[in-house]
Protein backbone atom coordinates (compact mmCIF):
# COMPACT_ATOMS: atom_id res chain seq x y z
CA UNK A 1 0.00 0.00 0.00
CA UNK A 2 2.66 2.09 0.94
CA UNK A 3 5.15 1.58 -1.81
CA UNK A 4 2.29 2.45 -4.34
CA UNK A 5 0.78 5.90 -2.99
CA UNK A 6 4.21 6.62 -3.40
CA UNK A 7 4.74 5.65 -6.82
CA UNK A 8 1.38 7.55 -7.78
CA UNK A 9 2.77 10.36 -5.95
CA UNK A 10 6.00 10.62 -8.45
CA UNK A 11 4.27 10.05 -11.17
CA UNK A 12 1.77 12.94 -10.70
CA UNK A 13 4.64 15.32 -10.13
CA UNK A 14 6.57 13.81 -13.19
CA UNK A 15 3.63 14.31 -15.13
CA UNK A 16 3.18 17.66 -14.73
CA UNK A 17 6.04 18.79 -15.17
CA UNK A 18 6.80 17.45 -18.42
CA UNK A 19 3.32 18.64 -19.51
CA UNK A 20 4.48 22.42 -18.22
CA UNK A 21 7.34 21.50 -20.42
CA UNK A 22 5.20 21.08 -23.42
CA UNK A 23 2.87 23.74 -22.99
CA UNK A 24 4.26 26.76 -21.42
CA UNK A 25 5.00 29.60 -23.45
CA UNK A 26 8.30 30.70 -25.18
CA UNK A 27 9.48 34.41 -25.03
CA UNK A 28 11.87 36.25 -26.60
CA UNK A 29 13.53 39.75 -26.06
CA UNK A 30 15.67 41.80 -27.66
CA UNK A 31 17.69 44.59 -25.78
CA UNK A 32 19.03 47.78 -26.73
CA UNK A 33 21.77 50.15 -24.70
CA UNK A 34 21.80 54.47 -24.82
CA UNK A 35 23.52 56.60 -23.35
CA UNK A 36 22.14 60.24 -22.63
CA UNK A 37 24.74 62.52 -24.06
CA UNK A 38 25.15 66.25 -22.77
CA UNK A 39 24.70 68.70 -26.09
CA UNK A 40 25.78 71.88 -24.00
CA UNK A 41 25.39 75.29 -26.14
CA UNK A 42 29.20 76.51 -24.64
CA UNK A 43 32.06 73.91 -24.14
CA UNK A 44 32.70 75.94 -20.61
CA UNK A 45 29.25 74.46 -19.68
CA UNK A 46 30.20 71.12 -19.66
CA UNK A 47 31.62 70.57 -16.06
CA UNK A 48 28.34 71.75 -14.75
CA UNK A 49 26.03 69.65 -17.02
CA UNK A 50 27.88 66.15 -15.89
CA UNK A 51 27.85 67.38 -12.37
CA UNK A 52 24.47 68.07 -11.75
CA UNK A 53 23.22 65.03 -14.32
CA UNK A 54 22.18 63.20 -10.93
CA UNK A 55 20.23 65.52 -8.86
CA UNK A 56 18.10 66.65 -11.96
CA UNK A 57 16.26 63.43 -12.74
CA UNK A 58 17.23 63.22 -16.13
CA UNK A 59 17.11 59.67 -16.11
CA UNK A 60 14.06 58.78 -14.82
CA UNK A 61 12.66 61.86 -17.21
CA UNK A 62 14.16 60.07 -20.21
CA UNK A 63 13.31 56.56 -18.91
CA UNK A 64 9.49 57.28 -18.44
CA UNK A 65 9.33 58.68 -22.13
CA UNK A 66 11.11 55.68 -23.85
CA UNK A 67 8.37 53.44 -21.51
CA UNK A 68 5.21 55.89 -22.43
CA UNK A 69 2.48 54.88 -24.76
CA UNK A 70 3.21 57.66 -26.91
CA UNK A 71 6.26 56.32 -27.83
CA UNK A 72 4.98 53.27 -28.52
CA UNK A 73 2.10 54.51 -30.55
CA UNK A 74 4.59 56.70 -32.44
CA UNK A 75 6.17 53.25 -33.32
CA UNK A 76 3.50 51.27 -34.59
CA UNK A 77 1.84 49.86 -31.77
CA UNK A 78 3.80 46.92 -31.95
CA UNK A 79 2.88 43.58 -29.90
CA UNK A 80 5.38 43.58 -27.77
CA UNK A 81 5.93 44.67 -24.22
CA UNK A 82 8.55 47.28 -23.29
CA UNK A 83 10.80 46.93 -20.10
CA UNK A 84 13.19 50.23 -19.40
CA UNK A 85 15.47 51.20 -16.99
CA UNK A 86 18.56 53.18 -16.18
CA UNK A 87 21.94 51.91 -14.87
CA UNK A 88 22.66 53.32 -11.09
CA UNK A 89 25.21 55.83 -11.24
CA UNK A 90 25.65 56.03 -14.90
CA UNK A 91 23.78 57.62 -17.86
CA UNK A 92 22.66 54.46 -19.53
CA UNK A 93 19.34 53.45 -20.45
CA UNK A 94 18.74 49.80 -21.48
CA UNK A 95 15.05 49.03 -23.56
CA UNK A 96 14.13 45.64 -23.87
CA UNK A 97 11.19 44.14 -26.04
CA UNK A 98 9.84 40.96 -24.97
CA UNK A 99 7.17 39.04 -27.28
CA UNK A 100 6.10 35.19 -27.83
CA UNK A 101 7.22 36.47 -31.61
CA UNK A 102 10.39 36.63 -32.32
CA UNK A 103 10.10 38.57 -35.65
CA UNK A 104 8.78 41.27 -34.13
CA UNK A 105 10.94 41.89 -31.03
CA UNK A 106 13.86 43.21 -32.48
CA UNK A 107 12.02 45.74 -35.31
CA UNK A 108 9.70 46.51 -32.66
CA UNK A 109 12.65 47.93 -30.62
CA UNK A 110 14.17 49.93 -33.46
CA UNK A 111 10.75 51.57 -34.11
CA UNK A 112 10.44 52.73 -30.40
CA UNK A 113 14.38 53.89 -30.10
CA UNK A 114 13.48 55.91 -33.23
CA UNK A 115 10.17 57.41 -31.94
CA UNK A 116 11.98 58.48 -28.58
CA UNK A 117 14.57 60.00 -30.75
CA UNK A 118 12.26 62.36 -32.45
CA UNK A 119 10.23 62.60 -29.46
CA UNK A 120 13.24 64.20 -27.07
CA UNK A 121 12.93 67.40 -28.64
CA UNK A 122 9.99 68.21 -26.90
CA UNK A 123 11.97 67.92 -23.81
CA UNK A 124 13.72 70.87 -24.25
CA UNK A 125 16.85 70.24 -22.16
CA UNK A 126 20.54 69.53 -23.22
CA UNK A 127 20.28 66.30 -23.02
CA UNK A 128 20.16 63.55 -25.87
CA UNK A 129 20.25 59.85 -26.61
CA UNK A 130 22.72 58.00 -28.29
CA UNK A 131 22.84 54.48 -29.27
CA UNK A 132 25.37 52.55 -27.25
CA UNK A 133 24.23 48.90 -28.34
CA UNK A 134 22.32 48.57 -31.36
CA UNK A 135 18.93 46.47 -30.63
CA UNK A 136 20.34 42.86 -30.47
CA UNK A 137 19.17 39.60 -32.09
CA UNK A 138 15.89 37.96 -30.44
CA UNK A 139 16.81 35.71 -27.60
CA UNK A 140 14.68 33.41 -25.64
CA UNK A 141 13.90 34.37 -22.32
CA UNK A 142 12.15 31.76 -20.76
CA UNK A 143 13.21 28.64 -18.49
CA UNK A 144 15.64 25.88 -20.53
CA UNK A 145 13.01 22.89 -21.46
CA UNK A 146 16.23 20.64 -19.95
CA UNK A 147 16.41 22.68 -16.72
CA UNK A 148 12.23 22.24 -16.22
CA UNK A 149 12.81 18.37 -16.78
CA UNK A 150 15.79 18.06 -14.45
CA UNK A 151 14.02 19.97 -11.89
CA UNK A 152 10.57 17.89 -12.51
CA UNK A 153 12.65 14.87 -11.70
CA UNK A 154 14.12 16.24 -8.64
CA UNK A 155 10.50 17.25 -7.29
CA UNK A 156 9.74 13.73 -8.12
CA UNK A 157 11.85 12.24 -5.98
CA UNK A 158 11.64 14.38 -3.16
CA UNK A 159 7.89 13.72 -3.49
CA UNK A 160 8.48 10.26 -3.81
CA UNK A 161 10.71 10.23 -0.57
CA UNK A 162 8.73 12.37 1.51
CA UNK A 163 5.60 10.45 1.19
CA UNK A 164 7.14 7.43 1.96
CA UNK A 165 9.09 8.66 5.07
CA UNK A 166 5.08 10.03 5.93
CA UNK A 167 3.03 6.42 5.34
CA UNK A 168 5.81 4.37 7.05
CA UNK A 169 6.44 7.39 10.45
CA UNK A 170 2.27 7.96 10.44
CA UNK A 171 -0.06 5.99 9.23
CA UNK A 172 -1.33 3.13 6.51
CA UNK A 173 0.97 0.33 8.15
CA UNK A 174 -0.99 -2.26 9.62
CA UNK A 175 -1.44 -2.90 13.25
CA UNK A 176 -0.03 -5.62 15.09
CA UNK A 177 -2.34 -7.90 16.28
CA UNK A 178 -1.82 -10.64 18.77
CA UNK A 179 -2.71 -13.86 18.05
CA UNK A 180 -4.56 -14.62 21.28
CA UNK A 181 -5.01 -13.07 24.64
CA UNK A 182 -3.41 -11.82 27.15
CA UNK A 183 -3.01 -14.36 29.77
CA UNK A 184 -4.99 -13.28 33.09
CA UNK A 185 -4.67 -14.02 36.72
CA UNK A 186 -7.31 -16.77 36.52
CA UNK A 187 -5.76 -18.30 33.34
CA UNK A 188 -2.45 -18.54 35.57
CA UNK A 189 -4.27 -19.90 38.54
CA UNK A 190 -6.48 -22.33 36.70
CA UNK A 191 -3.62 -23.88 35.32
CA UNK A 192 -1.67 -24.07 38.02
CA UNK A 193 -4.58 -26.19 39.21
CA UNK A 194 -5.81 -23.32 42.19
CA UNK A 195 -8.84 -22.50 40.74
CA UNK A 196 -11.77 -24.90 39.46
CA UNK A 197 -15.22 -23.97 38.74
CA UNK A 198 -16.88 -24.80 42.36
CA UNK A 199 -14.24 -21.84 42.90
CA UNK A 200 -10.61 -21.66 44.22
CA UNK A 201 -9.33 -24.88 46.53
CA UNK A 202 -7.07 -24.57 48.87
CA UNK A 203 -4.10 -27.29 49.96
CA UNK A 204 -5.53 -29.77 52.39
CA UNK A 205 -3.22 -31.63 55.28
CA UNK A 206 -3.93 -35.11 55.49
Amino acid sequence: MALGVTVAVATVILFAGLAYSFVRPVTYTSTATLVLAPTPEKPADLAGILDSFQRSGTAVTYVELLASQDILKRAGDPPVTVSVRSVPDSRVIRVTTSAQDKNVVQPALRSIVLAANQEESKLVDVWELKPLQSPTAPARSSTSGILIVLATLMLALGGAVATWTLIRRYGMVPERRPSSREPTRADSLASAGWLTSEGPRYPTSR
